[in-house]
């Protein structure tokens, strides 16, 4: 549900934006919709696209957006507003089907979100959205409620999100934490007297050096072994190497250690091991796809440990005096750090401001010892 109680329906055009539903998952969580007819619109888009089904459906069980058939009485709300209303649509003055069934599928408690607001029988705007290069009119129609405007993300606040996405928030947290750490340890132990250097240009180089290795090996080690999992993964569920039922589903409750599985009871956590073991794997195109997946979510790893570089080096090319760029690149790093906590406070499970904390002690913590230690 979201933060307001509301439920909201999206549309086809802003179902299929990535970087609003980004946005707005954790703002209502278990709190969106979407209509079959949207749900059936946007399915068919995907159809043999790069992005394939698969994304529609992963996106639907991450954010936990349903889908609302259109029943009985949906089907009579878009028939009294056919004929109540027979000329809305502006460029082809007339009531879309389409539209009406979406506009029509759920009932007074929820909010209908769109970029096509010309398109339906609006009540109330409350709000702008972005215009859209996708064809879709500029505009955000909701109806049915009183709601402060929705405001849809900056276009950094898309791009951290777009990359949190793709790696996954485990993934980031840890690239975020390993990329500040490479880069303070040198820091610190440059203001400690611990690391000698020439002049800034040597951290520089040292910094950036470091963190565009290790970010790339990270990324490969990353990519081989999603790769090679999925192949696990496949084998097992085939049947390939011959295994009998039992050591199967043994084998899979071990794979699913450190999940959701992991916290049920053993009897139950069996069975639905038992159950997946019957359902049918994914085609050879929905493999691809996920191997495409993996590619970027590791490209990704590679992009949060290079960008985290750039707060500490900033100051040390722009701040002649090395000593006071040192002690710069360490406040802003700690700015930073606390930022990104406090952005991921849905995954890390805390309040925004006590996630920001949390985050920044751990990284501090663990500079603070390695660079001591000779880290």
């Amino acid at each position: 549900m979201s933060r307001t109680g509301t439920r909201f329906v999206l549309d086809t055009c802003v179902l299929r934006d990535d970087a609003f539903i980004e946005w707005l998952g954790p703002l209502c969580r278990n709190g969106l919709k979407t209509s079959a007819v949207s749900y059936m619109e946007h399915r068919r888009q995907l159809i043999g696209g790069p992005k394939g089904v698969r994304h529609l459906e992963d996106m639907l069980r991450r954010w936990g957006i349903e889908v609302i058939p259109f029943d009985k009485n949906s089907a009579e709300r878009a028939s009294d507003l056919m004929a109540e209303r027979p000329s809305v649509c502006p460029m082809c003055n007339k009531l879309d089907w389409a539209d009406t069934m979406i506009y029509s599928t759920d009932g007074k408690s929820s909010l209908l979100v769109t970029y096509n607001v010309s398109d339906y029988p609006v009540t109330r705007t409350v709000s702008s959205a972005r215009t859209r290069s996708s064809g879709c009119s500029p505009g955000t129609g909701v109806r049915k409620g009183n709601l402060p405007p929705v405001h849809p993300p900056s276009m950094a606040t898309g791009l951290f999100h777009g990359i949190i996405r793709t790696t996954g928030h485990g993934l980031t947290v840890m690239e975020v934490l390993y990329g500040f750490i490479m880069a303070l340890i040198f820091v610190t132990a440059a203001r400690m007297g611990i690391l000698p250097y020439g002049d800034a240009t040597d951290l520089v180089v040292l910094i950036v050096g470091m963190n565009l290795t290790w970010g790339a090996i990270d990324a490969v080690a990353f990519y081989l072994v999603d790769i090679f999992n999925q192949r696990r993964y496949l084998r097992l569920l085939d049947n390939t190497d011959g295994l009998d039922r039992d050591t199967r589903i043994s084998m899979l409750m071990d794979e699913f250690g450190g999940t959701p599985l992991d916290v049920l009871d053993p009897g139950d956590e069996r069975r639905v091991c038992s159950m997946i073991l019957d359902m049918r794997t994914e085609s050879r195109a929905e493999v691809v796809s996920d191997r495409r997946s993996m590619r970027d979510s590791a490209l990704g790893c590679f992009l949060i440990v290079a960008m985290m570089t750039v707060p500490v080096v900033l100051p040390l090319l722009l701040i002649p005096d090395v000593d006071v760029a040192l002690f710069t690149a360490s406040a802003f790093s700690v700015t930073v750090l606390f930022f990104i906590g406090y952005h991921l406070h849905d995954y890390i499970g805390c309040s925004r401001w006590l996630s920001g904390l949390i985050l920044t002690a751990i990284g501090w913590g663990i500079t603070l010892v390695a660079t001591l230690t000779g880290g």
